[in-house]
């Protein structure tokens, strides 16, 4: 298995390739669906260019020990706002979605953007591809911003105020500034105040612990 994992690093095709069988994996494991397994060959079978079949008769703990040794390989190198994670639980496909869009959707962008041929396009770097990419699409949205400004409903009339207010155009979550929890502080004793303190929405009363002398 030593051997076996020294996969090279995949080209853009491929990559994305690589990435839907994972997530296809990721929801067969959330949902406790039994072709799970099958998911992580498949995966597995991609990424080294070996038959599914070379598999079956590996414990499930060396397949999951590459599976997870191959997915860290093939992580890219430059951390992409366009990869981070959506906000929302669920995102919501367009109606003319297709399995395998993926590759035609990003791949047409490319090309159309750059004039390059898909063959070329298929083998660019993943980390390169993808960030012409987000280029294009960062190019889109502020093209969209702009022409937004200029257009009378980007001026909704406020009652409040008796004036209209700009209202700007909604970004991609990946455009936005990411906000993180605040962090949790310990705070001393001889800070907290002495008295009773009154639990808001329960209404009850607790005796606070004295202060530190």
């Amino acid at each position: 298995m030593q051997t076996l994992l020294h996969s090279k690093r995949l080209t853009f095709k491929q990559w994305i390739r690589l990435e839907e069988i994972r997530e296809d994996a990721q929801k067969a494991a959330e949902s406790g669906a039994d072709d799970f397994p099958d998911f992580v060959y498949s995966y597995l079978s991609a990424a080294l260019g070996v038959p599914a079949e070379f598999f079956e008769n590996w414990t499930w703990a060396d397949v999951f020990r590459a599976y997870t040794e191959v997915f860290t390989y093939q992580v890219l190198d430059l951390p992409l706002p366009i990869l981070n994670p959506s906000n929302t639980s669920s995102k919501e496909l367009p109606l003319w979605h297709y399995k395998g869009r993926t590759w035609n959707y990003y791949s047409h962008l490319i090309s159309k953007e750059y004039g390059w041929t898909l063959e070329y396009v298929e083998n660019l770097s993943p980390t390169e591809a993808l960030a012409h990419i987000q280029e294009i699409l960062t190019d889109e949205q502020l093209r969209k911003e702009f022409e937004w400004s200029l257009s009378d409903i980007a001026y909704p009339y406020n009652k409040s105020t008796r004036k209209s207010e700009f209202k700007p155009l909604q970004r991609p979550y990946w455009m936005l500034p990411k906000i993180e929890q605040p962090k949790k502080i310990k705070m001393r004793k001889d800070f907290i105040p002495v008295g009773n303190i009154i639990e808001i929405g329960k209404h009850r009363e607790e005796k606070a612990e004295p202060a530190n002398p």
